[in-house]
C-alpha cells in the first residue's frame, strides 16, 4: 500500500460544470426496493501495489456484466506517483484532487492507492476483495433515493449524453464520467515497469454538475479515442460524499 500526503483541497468534494439545457419530462421516482454501488479505485501505473486493486475492480466490473447488478465500477488514475519515472497515461490532477477531497471529507491525514471507495463513504485498501464485496452488498441493501436517466449519443470522439434526475437531495450534485470499457498499458519505468497492465471502466472525462431541479438536462462528453466504452452518471450529497443514485448506459465505438 502505497500512501502520498496531499498538499492542496477543494472545499466541495465535487465542483460544478456548465451544460447546455433542454426542458424535459422529470424521471419516475427512485425505486426503493433494490440499491446501488459506485465502486470508485483510485489507482496508479506508478504504484506497484495497484494492480491487484485494477484486477479486483475487472472481476467486479465482469460479475456485475453478468448478474445485472447495479453495481457501477469507475478507475480513477491519480498523478502523484508519477515522479517515480512513469507518467500514467490515463493520470489526472484532478482526479487526485478529488481523492484528496475524500480523505479531508473522511478526516483522513493523506491520500493513498489503490483505495476503493463504495457510494462515497465506505473507504479501504482497494485490493481486499473480501472487503469489496462486503461494502458492495451492504451498498445494495440500502434504499435508492434519487433516479437517474441518461441517453447518450457518440459522434467521433463527442458523446451527447442527456439526463434527467428526480428526488435528488437538496445541494446534491451530479457525477458524470465517460469509461473506456479497457484499457492496456505497457510501462518501460517505474515500479512496474516491464509489465503488462490492464484496466477496466477507465474515467477519460468527468463532470460535476449542480442539480437545481429535475428538467432534463444536456452536455457533450470527450472520449480520447473512438473507442467503446460508458457513460457513468450518479447523484452525490456534496457535504458529506454521499451517493444516493445512479445510472449507466453504454456507447459502443
Amino acid at each position: 500500500m502505497r500512501f502520498a500526503v496531499y498538499a492542496a483541497f477543494v472545499p466541495m468534494i465535487l465542483g460544478a460544470a456548465g451544460c447546455a439545457v433542454s426542458q424535459g419530462a422529470k424521471p419516475a421516482p427512485a425505486s426503493n426496493d433494490k440499491g446501488i454501488a459506485v465502486v470508485e479505485l483510485f489507482t496508479s501505473e506508478g504504484c506497484s501495489s495497484c494492480p491487484p486493486a485494477d484486477a479486483v475492480l475487472r472481476k467486479l466490473a465482469a460479475e456485475a456484466t453478468k448478474s445485472g447488478r447495479p453495481i457501477y465500477a469507475l478507475s480513477f488514475h491519480v498523478d502523484y506517483w508519477d515522479r517515480l519515472g512513469w507518467a500514467d497515461p490515463f493520470g489526472k490532477a484532478e482526479f487526485t484532487t478529488r481523492q484528496q477531497n475524500y480523505a479531508r471529507g473522511q478526516k483522513r491525514d493523506g491520500t493513498y492507492t489503490p483505495q476503493m471507495i463504495v457510494n462515497g463513504t465506505d473507504e479501504f485498501v482497494g485490493s481486499d476483495a473480501k472487503e469489496a464485496d462486503r461494502a458492495i452488498e451492504a451498498a445494495l441493501s440500502r434504499p435508492v433515493v434519487a433516479a437517474v436517466e441518461l441517453t447518450a449519443v457518440a459522434e467521433g470522439k463527442a458523446v451527447t449524453v442527456e439526463y434527467a434526475v428526480a428526488d435528488a437531495p437538496v445541494g446534491a450534485v451530479l457525477c458524470v464520467a465517460w469509461v473506456d470499457a479497457e484499457a492496456e498499458s505497457r510501462p518501460n519505468r517505474g515500479e512496474n515497469g516491464g509489465a503488462k497492465l490492464l484496466h477496466v471502466n477507465v474515467v477519460r472525462d468527468f463532470r460535476s454538475i449542480p442539480l437545481k431541479d429535475a428538467a432534463k438536462r444536456k452536455l457533450t462528453l470527450n472520449r480520447p479515442d473512438v473507442k467503446a466504452g460508458s457513460i457513468i452518471a450518479y447523484v452525490q450529497e456534496a457535504d458529506r460524499g454521499r451517493i444516493v443514485g445512479a445510472a449507466a448506459t453504454d456507447v459502443g465505438r
